[in-house]
């Protein structure tokens, strides 16, 4: 899937974690191992989330704290081992199980391999605002304080990793098992080169704070507030911001996997698109609301953009927008085309879940026994 809140992680069995580790934003030129290096022992621990927002640009979860069904520990071996006749939601294709993951405030986290069996845990007393996965078996998930987590066995055990800052991380994205871009409040923003084993801080130039990232083709994408869009063309070593006339704050950013369209959203409802590998934006789309979350097919096929009230937009290949109905009245903060290109998923608060496999028309509900607001989405990258 490919998209990434940047205002924005995505197993089977009954025992385990769940959560959306995406897509959207896969480098085509290089196809990821499911290895990584080892990570980092230290990390930084995230704040606990005071209070709550139910706005579409909701920085944190509800003050709802996790139902009992979650499990409070980060480190829980007992996870099922895929089968190879299981298909989930996401990537993986030719009979291969695909993880799909979603994130939220309190720590939330859970996963899928098959679509339909969920399974949660805390991994942190603060929220997780977004989630990116690579292969079936690593994923990294960002969040309040700068926290970094990082998982090697398809999410059974998570490790912190050790941050560049301490602000609040808000969208996070890996194109491979060792490359990956993060950003949050205040201009943060950094990349890693060998899977989270170091995070290097990069400098914004802006000191706005930023709510979404992408990657494609070598190229990295932030967007954040006052319509501040950022471009890096080393894969998030330097970048160059700009203004977008006519944008309010931006909540969103997604591409497909050339980086061809690369679509952001803003808060009051409008959806920007580059057709120049984001060096310049053009208003597509205005929703009837404000909207928090926009994602993209790695084919650029559908696209599809989410918000206040159970709204949701969609896509068609001939770049037309309409109305969808989710059947939920709850904000939804986040939106998944998952890289299969059959699914999409929209989570929000209230624990809400759905996933559609008809580009919309209907909508299945996964109930994860919490009501948590859910902040991130993504499946397996492939």
């Amino acid at each position: 899937m490919r998209s990434l809140n940047i205002g924005l992680l995505v197993c089977v069995g009954t025992v385990g974690v769940i959560a959306a580790c995406g897509g959207s934003s896969g480098d085509p030129g290089s196809k990821p191992s499911t290895t990584t290096d080892e990570e980092a022992d230290a990390g930084t621990g995230a704040a606990p989330t005071a209070s709550a927002t139910s706005t579409a640009k909701a920085d944190s979860g509800t003050s709802t704290a996790p139902t009992t069904t979650t499990t409070p520990t980060s480190t829980s071996t007992a996870h099922p081992t895929p089968t190879a006749t299981s298909t989930g939601t996401g990537g993986g294709g030719g009979g291969v199980p695909a993880w799909n993951s979603v994130v939220g405030s309190f720590g939330f986290f859970s996963q899928t391999f098959n679509g339909e069996t969920w399974s949660a845990k805390t991994l942190t007393t603060g929220s997780i605002n977004a989630i990116s996965c690579v292969g079936n078996t690593v994923g990294w998930a960002a969040g309040d304080g700068g926290w970094i987590g990082h998982t090697k066995d398809s999410g059974a055990s998570w490790q912190p990793e050790t941050s560049f800052t301490g602000a609040k991380l808000n969208g996070i994205k890996f194109s491979t098992t060792t490359h990956g871009i993060v950003a949050g409040d205040g201009g943060a923003i950094g990349f890693t080169n060998d899977g989270g084993d170091t995070w290097t801080a990069a400098s914004s130039g802006v000191g706005v704070s930023l709510r979404g990232v992408a990657l494609g083709y070598g190229q990295a994408f932030a967007v954040g507030d006052h319509a501040t869009a950022l471009r890096s063309t080393d894969n998030g070593v330097t970048w160059a911001s700009t203004t977008v006339p006519g944008a309010a704050d931006f909540v969103s950013v997604a591409t497909d996997d050339t980086a061809g369209i690369v679509l952001a959203a803003d808060s009051t409802g409008a959806v920007f698109q580059s057709t120049d590998h984001g060096a310049s934006f053009a208003k597509a789309f205005t929703a009837s609301g404000a909207l928090a979350s926009v994602a993209i097919a790695r084919d650029a096929t559908h696209a599809l953009a989410v918000g206040a009230g159970g709204t949701a937009f969609v896509r068609d290949a001939q770049g037309t927008w309409s109305t969808i109905t989710t059947g939920t009245s709850f904000d939804l903060h986040a939106a998944l085309v998952a890289d299969n290109g059959t699914h999409f998923l929209v989570a929000g608060a209230g624990g809400v879940l759905l996933d559609s496999a008809d580009f919309g028309a209907t909508w299945t509900p996964h109930p994860l026994g919490t009501t948590v607001t859910l902040l991130g989405l993504d499946d397996a990258t492939w």
